[in-house]
């Protein structure tokens, strides 16, 4: 389940699994703001739609990953009894998975660090972040220049040094910036 016209809504199809498109309304900032007016009524559609999704599929277990699709479907998920579990990928969660963690039988996180910004310390289990198979497979340094910078020349010249930067959600732009500076 996530929002229409979403990565995942592009992505999990892609991988041959269904998905299903859920409306979902972001928490607007400031807290008191007049775009958040309307959010207890869309929550509520939000709910409906996700309990009737939950219904149809039948889980036993619901996942959450973070972000404002994943708390309806995991409050629906809550109120129809089934487990829900949260993966926490930041180093610091959202309000979602932090409000989240008071409901789920686990919470999953990457950093130890994490632990500390969750209410019940003793829910979370430190596990990392999850990695596809192929990004397992040791790849050589100059195959993999070779297709990331095709014009740097043929496979062996590795005369350059590249700097591989990961990061995400609420880290994004400081390190998109850091890394332009």
């Amino acid at each position: 389940l996530g929002t229409p016209n979403s990565m995942e809504s592009a992505g999990i199809p892609s991988t041959g699994y269904a998905f299903a498109p859920v409306p979902a309304s972001p928490l607007a900032r400031p807290l008191i703001s007049p775009r958040n007016l309307l959010l207890p009524i869309r929550l509520i559609k939000s709910l409906i739609q996700s309990h009737r999704k939950l219904s149809e599929f039948d889980p036993h277990i619901v996942v959450g990953t973070g972000g404002y699709v994943s708390f309806p479907i995991c409050l629906a998920a809550w109120l129809k009894g089934i487990k829900v579990v949260i993966q926490e990928q930041n180093s610091v969660p959202g309000i979602a998975n932090w409000v989240l963690s008071f409901l789920a039988e686990v919470v999953f996180v990457a950093f130890n660090s994490t632990i500390d910004c969750f209410p019940r310390k003793n829910k979370c289990v430190v596990c990392g972040n999850p990695v596809r198979m192929a990004l397992r497979h040791y790849v050589p340094k100059a195959a993999a220049r070779l297709r990331f910078f095709p014009k740097s020349g043929k496979e062996g010249d590795l005369k350059g040094k590249v700097l591989l930067v990961l990061g995400g959600s609420l880290g994004a732009n400081a390190i998109n910036i850091a890394m332009l500076n």
